[in-house]
């Protein structure tokens, strides 16, 4: 998770999520992807969300203070 990446509903849905990310590092090589989350109900997907976005802010605020390694 980055500072960069955003949360946006998938098609209007209220339980799936998609964002992109600057370098997956599933393949041999890093590229950037779309990637997307479905869940089986509203709930689990807000939930989601709050900790997805909990994270980002944590991730941005230990940058700014020089605390991420690379």
């Amino acid at each position: 998770v980055t500072p960069l990446m955003e949360l946006k509903p998938n098609a209007g849905s209220d339980r799936a999520w998609v964002w992109n990310t600057h370098a997956d590092f599933a393949d041999e090589s890093p590229k950037p992807e779309l990637l997307a989350i479905r869940f089986l109900n509203a709930e689990n997907a807000q939930k989601f969300k709050a900790k997805f976005e909990e994270c980002r802010n944590e991730v941005d605020k230990r940058a700014k203070k020089g605390k991420v390694k690379s």
